[in-house]
């Protein structure tokens, strides 16, 4: 055989191999694929050993430019509605070992959309509270014209069932009054916590790991009771917020501007 001949059966193979690689990367893509969405539903899990796994997997997507900004999302938008301290420092420490060293813009995002999420508990506080005060406006008018009704036992109201009706109405009014109080008084301050906490923790692993350059921007945050150990930002913006009863233990601020005006 000779070249000519060798080259020509090399030529002819060249498309088959491609179509083979091109099916194989295909394969793996949508296996790849379907490995994340049954991890991502794992992650939404009422039991909690599976939420852990789930995290403990995803760390498995973070070679992927694309796929580790979707997980990091993921990851911060399930805080939303934790209250797990082993889940949320899992998540934490998850999204911390996600990002590569030379890539601060990463840390700062993900601590960014933390701090956001903990404005946004702040924003609900005053919402929640005014929709509490009204329900109970509403509960009060509501008793009273039902303590009226029965009054007048005699009343075509009893006979039609209108007293009836107010009472059902009194019982659902305390119900939604009764759930909108307890979001009010405990869920939104334990959710504030529970983010500010591992906003602490965060901060704390990527000055372990040595990151640089970490930027924060407090704006109307709650973080009262909350403990910063061990941390180090470059570049600090606090304005309007709450550190009063915070435990602060070996905190570096090279650049920091605080206005509470």
């Amino acid at each position: 055989m000779d070249a000519k001949d060798m080259l020509g059966i090399i030529a002819a193979l060249i498309p088959v191999s491609a179509t083979g690689l091109f099916g194989y990367w295909q394969f793996l893509n949508q296996r790849r694929s379907i490995q994340y969405s049954e991890n991502i539903k794992s992650l939404y899990s009422a039991t909690k050993e599976e939420v852990l796994a789930s995290i403990a997997n995803l760390v498995t997507f973070k070679k992927s430019p694309q796929m580790r900004r979707i997980t990091q999302d993921v990851l911060i938008n399930r805080l939303y509605t934790e209250l797990d301290y082993n889940v949320c420092n899992a998540i934490g420490s998850q999204l911390v070992s996600m990002i590569e060293r030379n890539n601060p813009q990463e840390l700062n995002y993900i601590i960014q959309r933390l701090i956001e999420i903990n404005y946004n508990y702040f924003l609900q506080t005053y919402g929640i509270g005014q929709r509490a005060a009204d329900l109970k406006d509403i509960l009060s008018k509501v008793e009273k014209d039902y303590a009226e009704q029965l009054k007048h036992k005699d009343d075509e109201t009893k006979v039609t069932g209108l007293a009836a009706d107010i009472k059902k109405r009194v019982t659902e009014k305390w119900n939604e009054y009764n759930t909108v109080k307890d979001l009010n008084d405990y869920r939104l301050m334990w959710h504030k916590q529970v983010i500010a906490d591992t906003i602490g923790m965060i901060l704390s692993s990527a000055t372990t790991r040595q990151f640089h350059n970490i930027s924060v921007n407090f704006v109307a945050n709650d973080f009262n009771y909350c403990t910063f150990r061990n941390i180090a930002i470059k570049n600090c913006s606090v304005r309007k917020s709450a550190f009063s009863q915070a435990l602060l233990q070996q905190v570096k601020l090279d650049n920091v501007y605080i206005n509470d005006a």
